[in-house]
């Protein structure tokens, strides 16, 4: 894998990709202090082997939740601007941030909004799109029936996008108007990197890059409302708030199982970088 770090003479020689440059520019900017070592890697490392994946173009969002601050946190690697129209994150009612973990939502007020809506920003109706946490760590409880991340034209079916991670169970949707489009796993480990994708006509679920299980995409469509981090979105407001940390989130085009393989790889390695922050 990419990595830009080579050794030469027994001295460590750093070099980046221009988009992680820009990167770590802006959010060190932002925060006030530069990165160290750990930090510029973990951005070069995510940006580069994405992009040798091909992942990285596929990509309309990438929250590394990298820089220990919520301003820090908000940044949209794929577009850096500070605008709605770039997908960089709000967070209405705070968050707690932390280096070490990254963002946490507390399951009462907390959540971001993406500016992300599947109808619009994605094609196949909404259905070509993929979403991804990798979970560091959180009670996973919050309201009643708490989601990690997703949008719904109205609870508590209705066409949507979700996917969360909860104590005993995992449910990803992505088109939805009836229980039978869900996927429901149980769950015994959640601090790891989940992810969905809509693709070639069928609906995955996926573990650490495994996959769980698929059903086929029928005729529906997917939300038309913008998508939440730490809650769900609906046409009446956010509800279902979720106790969560999160080291990265994504939000793609539908994936191959072999880029979901991938994806996963990198952002799961980059993840043990935190311990440096």
């Amino acid at each position: 894998m990419a990595g830009g770090v080579t050794s030469i003479g027994g001295v460590t020689i750093f070099s980046t990709d221009p988009e992680a440059t820009n990167i770590i520019k802006i959010i060190e900017e932002e925060r006030g202090t530069p990165f160290n070592f750990y930090e510029r890697y973990y951005v070069n490392y995510i940006v580069t082997n994405l992009k040798e994946s091909g992942v990285w173009d596929k990509s309309k969002a990438i929250y590394g939740m990298v820089g220990g601050t919520a301003a820090a946190h908000k940044w949209n690697w794929k577009d850096m601007r500070d605008l709605d129209a770039a997908f960089r994150l709000t967070f209405p009612s705070g968050i707690v941030s932390s280096k070490l973990y990254g963002a946490e939502f507390n399951g009462t007020s907390h959540y971001a909004d993406t500016f992300l809506i599947p109808t619009t920003s994605f094609s196949d109706s909404g259905r070509n799109i993929s979403l991804g946490v990798h979970i560091t760590g959180g009670t996973f409880g919050g309201s009643a029936n708490p989601i990690t991340m997703g949008s719904i034209i109205s609870p508590p079916i209705s066409n949507s996008t979700i996917l969360t991670v909860q104590s005993t169970q995992i449910v990803s949707e992505i088109e939805g108007e009836s229980e039978n489009t869900f996927i429901v796993k149980s769950n015994t480990s959640s601090t790891d990197y989940f992810s969905n994708s809509g693709y070639g006509g069928y609906h995955r679920l996926f573990k650490n890059g495994i996959k769980l299980d698929e059903k086929t995409l029928g005729a529906k469509f997917g939300s038309n409302q913008k998508i939440a981090i730490g809650a769900i979105r609906s046409a009446s407001g956010v509800s279902l708030f979720q106790n969560i940390k999160l080291g990265l989130v994504k939000v793609s085009d539908g994936l191959t199982e072999q880029q979901v393989f991938k994806e996963t790889q990198i952002f799961r390695f980059g993840q043990k970088m935190r311990v440096n922050f």
